[in-house]
């Protein structure tokens, strides 16, 4: 499964010092972004190693460059967004009301075209987001507080947990291994010949 992005939104017209705290927030939580306004770009990248998003020039990620914010509200923002999305590397959502129908959508149309952001508060937002059609969205963007930022962030890094592919094995040798705790499934009516279970 490629790597989910969990971006952490610390724009607004908030005081500089809750935004800075907002990444802060980001930083210690394991984010790779931070979504910022302008005027706080060289500030953010003083405080730690991190993407920057932003609409200045200088970000690593830059709106309305490489990246488009859209607001959805009906049908007509959708297939607005999924036609902008075809047209940049990132396509940052936020679902006002309905949010999964329009996300299928988006995701089913813009799979391989570009990354598909959503905006989230809750941890159950961020599950629907990165879960859906089983693919899910390709990141989050948290608009939340710290606590929320933290089990998102925690809850991404085990979507990526690198996951073990079964193989088959030769057994080589069978040796007594005296007592111990012991289980025994009976799975005869299961199985066909030659298969097992570990």
């Amino acid at each position: 499964m490629p790597e989910k992005k969990v971006w952490v939104k610390a724009a607004g017209k908030a005081p500089w010092d809750e935004r800075k705290s907002r990444v802060t927030d980001a930083l210690e939580s394991g984010a790779n972004g931070v979504w910022v306004n302008k005027e706080d770009v060289e500030k953010t990248r003083k405080l730690g190693k991190i993407e920057v998003i932003s609409d200045h020039p200088e970000a690593d990620v830059v709106l309305g460059e490489n990246a488009i914010y859209q607001v959805i509200f009906s049908k007509k923002e959708e297939e607005q967004a999924t036609k902008l999305g075809a047209k940049s590397k990132y396509l940052i959502i936020n679902s006002t009301d309905w949010k999964v129908i329009p996300l299928e959508n988006i995701i089913a149309s813009l799979q391989n075209q570009c990354k598909v952001v959503v905006e989230v508060k809750t941890l159950d937002e961020a599950k629907t987001a990165l879960e859906t059609l089983e693919v899910g969205a390709d990141g989050v963007l948290v608009d939340a507080d710290h606590i929320t930022i933290k089990k998102i962030c925690g809850f991404v890094q085990s979507l990526s947990q690198k996951k073990l592919d079964l193989v088959a094995v030769t057994l080589k040798k069978i040796k007594p291994v005296g007592m111990g705790d012991r289980v025994c499934v009976d799975t005869a009516s299961l199985f066909n010949v030659g298969e097992g279970m570990l």
